[in-house]
């Protein structure tokens, strides 16, 4: 697999190929989107434990500069969850709208043959834009996070809500407080979608078994390229 980072229109990424690429192909293609005071070069390194052949990986840096620790600097998708205004909703959910475009375009990909997730903040802003396009997103994965804003997606929901989702949560993770992923299961179930979950005695992490479990999910949802 290779790994080449690019600046787009709206946002930095990297775009990690899969073994045997070929330019001709029309890949299927998974979009991860990182935490809070990561950076796109967290999720990147997971990808060589993901399928390393069927598809094409892309991984925007998200637009907010955050200080993280002294002299360490991180990226986020705004504030968190209730701490967010409309206004930054608007603006980050413009940037990746513009984002997922530049990117279909640049490697033809063919309608519905993409996944959308991330970890942690990333997995709450694939909820938020994700299932609002069932038409675009084959499929929603959210990994160590949770609906933390309601209001951000009950009104937003489309009528159809067949798109599969995946959850994955870690029963010793200090930042989903109050039953958090549990709650957004619920919400989501109780809306009419069908949920896959997983929960792993765990911090706030991607263990291993996770990545084992996604693969699994991705294959059937979006099957991978094969030749």
């Amino acid at each position: 697999m290779e790994a080449h980072q690019y600046e787009g229109k709206t946002l930095s990424y990297i775009t990690v190929y899969p073994d045997g690429y070929k330019e001709s192909t029309n890949y299927p293609i998974v979009i991860l989107l990182h935490g809070y005071g990561a950076d796109m070069s967290d999720l990147a390194s997971l990808v060589p434990a993901m399928h390393r052949t069927g598809y094409i990986y892309v991984i925007p840096n998200a637009p907010v500069k955050i200080q993280i620790a002294s002299g360490m600097t991180g990226y986020a998708w705004g504030a968190i969850g209730d701490h967010a205004t409309p206004q930054e909703v608007e603006y980050v959910n413009e940037l990746l709208l513009g984002f997922f475009d530049e990117v279909s375009q640049r490697y033809d990909v063919l309608p519905g043959r993409i996944a959308l997730g991330g970890c942690s903040q990333g997995g709450g802003v694939s909820i938020r834009i994700g299932l609002t396009r069932p038409e675009v997103f084959a499929g929603i994965f959210i990994l160590s996070s949770g609906v933390r804003s309601i209001r951000e997606i009950r009104n937003t929901l489309p009528e159809n809500r067949t798109q599969p989702i995946f959850f994955a949560y870690g029963t010793q993770d200090p930042f989903l407080v109050d039953g958090i992923a549990e709650k957004s299961i619920a919400l989501l179930q109780s809306e009419g979608y069908t949920i896959d979950s997983h929960e792993y005695d765990m911090a706030h992490e991607i263990t291993p078994q996770v990545i084992v479990d996604l693969n699994s999910w991705m294959a059937r949802v979006l099957p991978p390229f094969s030749s």
